[in-house]
């Protein structure tokens, strides 16, 4: 989608191919990607419209909150399996 600031592309793909180069858009303008989900096929190629350094924070920002869910699910996890044991 062509805005007057910015493009919007949906699924920027598996970032194997240069987006500029194969997919039209205004050299200019900055665009943003949106993926449908988080799939590495879907988000591949979004680091172009962040900057290299923007997306490395990207994902160490997604690592880290992933790792913090992880963690709380098997605390979580933990909790069930004392207040089930006391149970029985």
């Amino acid at each position: 989608m062509c805005g007057s600031a910015r493009d919007l592309l949906f699924d920027s793909g598996m970032g194997a191919i240069n987006l500029r180069k194969h997919v039209t858009l205004v050299p200019e303008k900055l665009f943003l990607c949106v993926a449908s989900n988080s799939h590495f096929h879907h988000v591949g190629g979004h680091w172009e419209s962040f900057g290299l350094e923007q997306m490395i924070e990207l994902i160490n920002e997604y690592l880290v909150r992933t790792r913090q869910l992880a963690i709380r699910r098997r605390n979580n996890l933990a909790q069930r399996r004392r207040t089930t044991d006391k149970i029985i």
